[in-house]
């Protein structure tokens, strides 16, 4: 948690199942309190831009304020169950 509790930091490993892989990032619809700072992409660190795309296997290291977290979790939501949605299937 950053910011007192207002912010949050989360890695997440990109899963083929997700709604977010094999789109660029600026078709992903992010809200402004959710930005994308790094990708880690076959061992390369890549700052990503609008035409970023996430691949299977990206390591993604997201920023967001704590209020869209529910947001955050619903793009990652799979699309076919899977191991994100058992671990955020309550929340």
């Amino acid at each position: 948690m950053l910011l007192g509790g207002q912010g949050e930091v989360t890695e997440i490993i990109a899963s083929e199942d997700l709604p977010i892989v094999g789109r660029p990032i600026f078709k992903l619809g992010l809200p402004k309190g959710i930005i994308i700072g790094a990708i880690v992409h076959d061992g390369e660190v890549i700052i990503p831009k609008g035409d970023t795309i996430i691949y299977p296997k990206d390591r993604i290291i997201v920023f967001s304020l704590t209020s869209d977290m529910p947001v955050l979790k619903k793009m990652l939501r799979p699309n076919k169950g899977g191991i994100l949605s058992e671990l955020w299937g309550s929340y």
